[in-house]
């Protein structure tokens, strides 16, 4: 064979050795073809070329000066929780799993089965208290009802809440004619619906639906009534379908003024992911909100639905620490008051059962 043959051959088979980890990709990445690695996150967005030439060990050699690093990828955009189907949690008001000590982080909480995290905003001259949490079960967004009155601080450690807040001050009564459901079970069932308040009813895909003055409630309770996990009899709504419901002037039973006030509000911004927000008041650097404010606020957060709850000395957002006497968050809608005593919380609990934990 001509030397300049071999010389050509050689530098062939140099130039393929070179560029084989450009065209074979590894098992990992062979593994990620269902989830859609040729196509992105989501159906439909663009291919991504990078993932696809590059093999998953190549990028991860890349360390802090490749753009593959995993140290620069925020955690909450990882993609969607998701855990074992036995690790679901029944929809009663049985206490779920305690929060595992090593899963606090700086800002929140996180495991296998729920992320929250907390931060503090200032929006329309007041303290705005924010959680964000994202959980993998419907079965995690829980509520308890108590009969006697207690801290929801108590209420939230007596039933391993990872956060709550404060809920709607249900109460069964048999004299009481209102719609009210907590974990499926009936507080307070009428026949008819109040035309003074709102609802809001979560579902057991943990989906939020607000009635307006009891609009559509009606229909909605003759088809999906045993698809209701949780409703709420208070309000007034904040956001339905992405837009504020709260116009400037509407009255309720229980709101004739609208002055600003410290505030307690939940919402949906996604599937399986909330909103929980307090807004201080009664304070020099906080003046709290009227309703359309906390409506403004939801909005802003991203909610596609949003339900006002019950405010002033009230409104409370609550997190316990990793050790027994460590509380991590305290936020009152009222910093001068002391915490009040309340017949139930809204928190969110981890679902990785304590024997499955790394």
């Amino acid at each position: 064979m001509k030397l300049y043959i071999r010389v050509a051959l050689v530098l062939l088979c140099a130039a393929l050795i070179v560029s084989m980890p450009f065209f074979l990709s590894s098992p990992a990445l062979l593994q990620e073809a269902e989830s859609g690695i040729l196509y992105g996150d989501d159906e439909g967005s663009a291919m991504d070329f990078g993932r696809l030439l590059v093999s998953s060990a190549y990028a991860e050699e890349a360390g802090t000066d490749g753009e593959f690093s995993a140290e620069e990828i925020n955690i909450s955009e990882l993609g969607k929780l998701n855990i074992p189907d036995e690790w679901a949690l029944p929809l009663d008001f049985s206490v779920p799993p305690e929060p595992d000590p090593e899963c606090y982080t700086e800002n929140g909480y996180e495991d296998q089965s729920i992320r929250v995290r907390v931060e503090t905003r200032n929006m329309l001259d007041s303290i705005v208290q924010i959680a964000y949490v994202e959980i993998a079960s419907p079965t995690q967004l829980r509520t308890v009802v108590e009969k006697r009155d207690k801290k929801v601080s108590k209420l939230a450690d007596a039933n391993n809440a990872v956060i709550a807040m404060n809920g709607d001050y249900c109460k069964k009564d048999s004299n009481n004619k209102f719609f009210e459901i907590r974990m499926t079970k009936k507080q307070n069932v009428a026949k008819k619906n109040s035309k003074s308040f709102d609802t809001l009813v979560i579902d057991k895909n943990g989906d939020f639906h607000v009635f307006v003055l009891s609009d559509g409630l009606t229909e909605y309770r003759e088809k999906h009534m045993n698809d209701i996990v949780n409703a709420f009899l208070f309000g007034p709504a904040l956001v339905k379908d992405g837009e504020i419901v709260f116009p400037e002037g509407k009255k309720y039973l229980l709101y004739a003024s609208e002055h600003c006030d410290g505030r307690s509000a939940i919402g949906q911004t996604g599937p399986l992911s909330y909103v929980m927000v307090v807004v201080e008041a009664h304070g020099k650097d906080s003046k709290g909100v009227t309703f359309a404010g906390l409506a403004q606020i939801m909005k802003e957060l991203g909610c596609i639905t949003a339900y006002n709850l019950d405010g002033g000395n009230s409104a409370e957002l609550y997190m316990k620490g990793p050790e027994p006497d460590l509380v991590k968050y305290m936020f009152k809608g009222n910093l001068t008051a002391a915490e009040r005593e309340q017949s139930d919380i809204i928190y969110f609990a981890t679902a990785v059962p304590v024997d499955q934990r790394k």
